[in-house]
């Protein structure tokens, strides 16, 4: 109650609701705030985000098409207001998908050019490295130019150290582009380090009054070997199970003895 005004803590509640998925009481929250006068990039941004949200989610084609023209305007309204690369790839990007393609190309260019300047003066250290390689690899995407992509896209990667969150969306929206442009949305997953995710579910052991044998008890130890030679395969990094008595406690054993 006593920070309810203030700005960066509602433009935080609103991000942290539109990252888990509340995005119609995010996007309510920002609207507030625009309607309020707030017309700085965090507002704009954060409240386009939950337009592009809108976008992916949405079924009806009239609807997504409304949703990414709003997302495109409130990006590029930023962009011309304050001139952010944050703002500027978004616009770019949208554009692209709304059919904007000259603004598109042009803005993808001028922030290119603003982020090669930055990181001319940019400390080896600074986290915004990452950030400004990433969108310089989108902005080589929107340009038509794969290969620089790709170059920006493994030395952002390589600079986002346990940001995973952070890289998956920047993945995500590569291939976003990349569908649009070319059909092929998995075309720069190789550029992206992200763990292996495991989802297992499995047979809890047998009662010994079962009839007919499921996963008899006597199987245990051959199944907890497979498991752990069958993960340390497929290199799992991250595994989700319950700890139901069977196969899903060898699971995550298992996943331990793998690495």
């Amino acid at each position: 109650v006593t920070f309810k005004n203030d700005l960066r803590l509602t433009q935080l509640q609103a991000l942290a609701l539109a990252r888990t998925g509340a995005t119609r009481r995010a996007n309510f929250i920002l609207d507030q705030l625009r309607q309020s006068g707030h017309q700085d990039e965090e507002t704009l941004g954060i409240l386009a985000r939950t337009h592009k949200d809108f976008y992916t989610m949405a079924a009806d084609p009239a609807e997504k098409q409304k949703h990414l023209r709003i997302s495109f305007d409130l990006y590029y309204t930023s962009y011309q207001r304050n001139r952010g690369y944050y703002s500027g790839i978004n616009a770019a990007t949208m554009g692209l998908m709304a059919g904007e393609k000259e603004i598109a190309r042009t803005v993808a260019q001028e922030v290119s050019d603003l982020c090669e300047r930055t990181l001319e003066n940019l400390s080896p250290e600074s986290d915004e490295r990452y950030w400004l390689e990433a969108t310089l690899a989108e902005a080589a995407i929107i340009l038509g130019d794969f290969d620089k992509a790709a170059e920006h896209d493994r030395r952002s990667t390589v600079g986002g150290g346990d940001k995973m969150a952070v890289i998956s969306r920047t993945r995500a929206q590569a291939r976003l582009l990349l569908e649009h442009i070319v059909g092929n949305p998995n075309l720069l997953d190789y550029c992206f380090r992200l763990p292996r995710i495991v989802v297992f579910s499995g047979h809890m052991f047998d009662r010994p009054d079962r009839k007919r044998p499921r996963f008899p008890l006597a199987w245990e130890e051959r199944v907890r070997a497979e498991l752990a030679q069958r993960l340390k395969q497929i290199d799992a990094q991250i595994g989700y199970s319950s700890l139901a008595c069977g196969s899903d406690l060898r699971f995550n054993e298992g996943r331990r003895e793998g690495g």
